[in-house]
């Protein structure tokens, strides 16, 4: 049987999804689940090179599934996260990210210099976050409500704005049955088993940024690509390997010279963004010490960030602690090597055959997230999951019912 790209990309977000059911169930085998997390992710980009030049086969849902659907998940979920954010407050003790946001956008509300050291966090904690990860929650604090309903809201929209792409397309039976069952089993995973998602961190506002910029892909849609592209810039540097990736693609494929443009501009607004809050120029250093700040951290407390280390998806869990002195140098080469590598072989595949489209852009962005994030030096496990919803808009370009970059 010949299945197709998409249907075999719905069964590697089934067996992404289950290495995370994995790592939060039984941790003593997250050796062998980050394992299979890094290959899943690189097989899923390479069947995007796969798609060919085929009619769409399958059928569409109608609409009142698709809302039936968002109902379930949205509002069977509500009540489940309430009572998890009512029996968890926000204490920097058990993670620092949240209080760190708050104070940060409490400062920008009362025009205070958000960057500054934050004296009652351990002792004194230097703000690190780029203001797409902070700003958000100047809302929440103007409306004195939980700021953790913000990650929660954008995980929703991220869903919402799937199954509206899902209404336009069409899938064989088996994709939407795997795709309805990965996406059953990472919301429970998230209500049940790794509810800190969204307790401890702001990894939720990642998914819906995300979303964005693959619903832009998908739509060719100028604005929302460029919303995308600027919101995930200004929150995380793990699109930055695909940015420069794609750029050098679109030397040789002029239908992508948009995107350079989409990077350059995004790029200009958010440096005045950074000098508009006060993070350049004096606290450029601060961004730029990072990787490097981990790295030494890791070194000289080793146990401290050991249960992290064998409890995730990283890769680094299979190494032993010798490595971490020249870890970050490996990090960086196959941060941009391989997503280079993966456009390079364009040519090579199918002799040819490949048709380029969304598919290719979102299989590199698929590739870039997965490397970026299995090569961490310091892989929380929470930082995954914005990765595997990436896939699920993979799945949507893989018939070609989408105008084409």
């Amino acid at each position: 049987m010949n299945l197709r790209s998409s249907t075999l990309i719905s069964l590697c977000w089934l067996i992404e999804v289950f290495c995370h059911f994995g790592v939060t169930t039984v941790p003593h085998y997250s050796y062998l689940m980050c394992v299979i997390y890094l290959l899943t992710g690189i097989a899923i980009s390479m069947l995007a090179l796969r798609v060919q030049q085929e009619i769409p086969q399958g059928e569409s849902l109608s609409p009142f599934v698709i809302v039936l659907f968002g109902m379930v998940v949205i509002l069977g979920s509500q009540d489940i996260l309430s009572s998890h954010l009512a029996r968890s407050p926000i204490d920097f003790h058990d993670a620092d990210m949240l209080p760190v946001l708050q104070t940060m956008a409490a400062r920008f509300l009362s025009t205070q210099e958000v960057y500054a050291i934050i004296p009652w966090i351990w002792d004194g904690m230097q703000p690190i976050y780029l203001p797409a990860f902070w700003m958000p929650y100047c809302l929440t604090e103007v409306l004195d409500m939980d700021m953790r309903w913000v990650s929660i809201v954008s995980c929703w929209f991220g869903l919402l704005l799937w199954l509206r792409l899902a209404s336009q397309q069409v899938l064989t039976r088996l994709s939407w049955l795997l795709t309805a069952i990965s996406t059953i089993s990472l919301w429970s995973i998230w209500m049940h088993l790794d509810f800190i998602f969204f307790t401890l961190t702001q990894e939720g506002l990642i998914v819906g940024y995300l979303s964005i910029l693959c619903a832009g892909i998908l739509l060719n849609s100028r604005w929302l690509t460029w919303s995308g592209i600027f919101l995930c810039l200004m929150s995380r540097y793990s699109i930055v390997p695909w940015m420069v990736a794609i750029a050098i693609l679109s030397i040789w494929k002029p239908s992508l010279k948009k995107y350079s443009a989409y990077f350059l501009s995004a790029g200009i607004v958010g440096l005045i963004l950074l000098f508009a809050v006060g993070a350049l120029p004096n606290y450029w250093t601060v961004f730029a010490d990072v990787p490097g700040g981990y790295q030494i951290d890791l070194i000289a407390n080793p146990e401290k960030y050991a249960p992290v280390i064998q409890q995730s998806l990283g890769v680094i869990s299979l190494m032993p602690s010798e490595v971490y002195k020249w870890w970050p140098q490996l990090y960086l080469l196959l941060l941009f090597v391989i997503p280079i590598s993966f456009l390079g072989s364009l040519r090579l595949v199918n002799h040819g055959k490949t048709v380029f489209g969304p598919h290719i852009i979102l299989g590199c962005l698929k590739l870039s997230l997965t490397i970026f994030y299995s090569f961490l030096i310091i892989p929380y496990h929470y930082l995954f999951y914005p990765s595997t919803c990436v896939t699920v808009f993979l799945i949507l370009s893989c018939e070609r019912r989408f105008k084409f970059a």
